[in-house]
């Protein structure tokens, strides 16, 4: 059986350390993200789970992504890539449309996340 209150009791939890210095975060080990490998090969992202910088306006963290991500990904052993700090930018914009190639931080060391993730996962399919 599901218990409703234990689950969000966990997530709100989860979430306390997106809620902090006013919903922008804070840095963990000087880093804007945390992240954990799983067994299986899917990953969760939630680049907005603290507040982000676009057109130059403060937009608002979208609430309880961050803690969504990391308990899903523990209940599933898959991995999580979480932005845990707003520098004042957008790591999804404007990706596609004015830039040609990623400049986020957030989003070059989550594409070296991945392309370590396959290299030592599937390194067997070479």
């Amino acid at each position: 059986m599901i218990n409703a209150n234990k689950i969000i009791n966990k997530l709100q939890n989860l979430n306390y350390q997106f809620l902090a210095n006013n919903k922008n975060g804070m840095k963990i080990d000087n880093k804007n993200y945390i992240f954990k490998t799983g067994k299986i090969p899917i990953l969760l992202s939630a680049p907005h789970a603290v507040k982000q910088y676009r057109e130059s306006q403060v937009k608002p963290s979208d609430y309880l992504t961050g803690a969504l991500a990391i308990y899903l990904a523990e209940k599933c052993d898959c991995s999580y890539f979480v932005r845990t700090f707003n520098d004042n930018d957008d790591p999804n914009f404007p990706l596609g449309i004015t830039l040609l190639e990623i400049e986020n931080d957030y989003l070059k060391v989550q594409k070296k996340f991945i392309q370590k993730y396959k290299r030592d996962r599937y390194s067997w399919l070479c």
